[in-house]
């Protein structure tokens, strides 16, 4: 592997980076094993979307030109749906939660 590339790309989907986020999505969507399945499938929140339906999201969205994109569901309560998904950076993804809820009040 090339000595600078993302931490978010998972080694051996170098060459499909859409995969990464498509696995750990779906991850937290369905293993109660993992630490953050408390906030997503615990809360009901469903993995909606393919392998190809995250591609088309990866190139519409341009995350190839981000520095850390991230899979992000539009309202935060729906599911991962086709509709409900974007790639942002993950910086604004972090913040996105905090931001609304200050406008909220």
């Amino acid at each position: 592997m090339p000595e600078l590339v993302a931490h978010w790309i998972i080694p051996g989907k170098v060459k499909k980076p859409w995969l990464g986020h498509y696995d750990c999505a779906r991850t937290r969507c369905i293993n109660r094993n993992v630490k953050c399945f408390h906030r997503y499938g615990a809360r009901g929140i469903k993995f909606l979307i393919s392998q190809s339906d995250t591609k088309k999201l990866w190139f519409k969205y341009k995350a190839f030109k981000l520095k850390k994109p991230t899979l992000d569901r539009i309202n935060n309560d729906g599911n991962y749906a086709l509709s409900n998904c974007r790639f942002i950076e993950k910086s604004l993804n972090s913040t996105k939660g905090n931001y609304e809820a200050r406008w909220k009040r």
